[in-house]
């Protein structure tokens, strides 16, 4: 029934999620006892644990419809919190350089799967605790960063490749509020 998962469960809630398969074994490599738990079509999925706590890498293939797919699975079988990492264009190359990192504080749903789940004109827009969290880890970690918004758009391809942005995994975990 959940092709991401061999079990049916993975014992996680927190998920980082490349697009590109091939990202997963080297994001996983900074966890510990990362291991392959499942894989299936471009979904690679990895677990292991960050201080202790158990995170897994999933990739998601490309485009909206690939990334649904994972995330409504993972999500019925218990994860709550998902961090994008990965490529983006870049729209601003005068404030920003390639390599930049960017903590997403919220995105234009220009393309087709979003409109599934609720009306466009409602902001898609990321937790502020996991906001918080990502932009603290940068500072503590003296990493440069924006944040702020980006657009996700059907049309990737109608950037100039050389304005291509890659931002890098941030690992900070959600606290559970009991």
């Amino acid at each position: 029934i959940y092709p991401l998962s061999p079990h049916g469960a993975l014992p996680v809630c927190y998920v980082l999620l490349p697009g590109d398969p091939q990202r997963v074994p080297t994001i996983a490599s900074f966890l510990d006892d990362a291991h392959e738990v499942a894989h299936n079509r471009e979904h690679l999925t990895f677990t292991g644990r960050l201080d202790g706590v158990a995170v897994s890498v999933t990739s998601t293939g490309i485009g909206g419809p690939s990334t649904a797919i994972a995330v409504e699975e993972l999500a019925q079988i218990g994860a709550d919190t998902f961090i994008r990492v990965g490529t983006s264009g870049l729209m601003q190359p005068d404030e920003m350089e390639s390599g930049d990192l960017v903590v997403v504080s919220g995105a234009v749903r220009d393309e087709g799967t979003a409109s599934h789940y609720m009306p466009l004109a409602f902001p898609a827009l990321a937790d502020l605790d996991v906001v918080d969290c990502l932009r603290q880890a940068c500072r503590e970690g003296g990493v440069a960063h924006h944040v702020g918004l980006t657009h996700s758009d059907r049309k990737s391809t109608r950037l100039n490749s050389s304005h291509a942005l890659i931002s890098y995994a941030v690992f900070c975990l959600k606290k559970k509020k009991k």
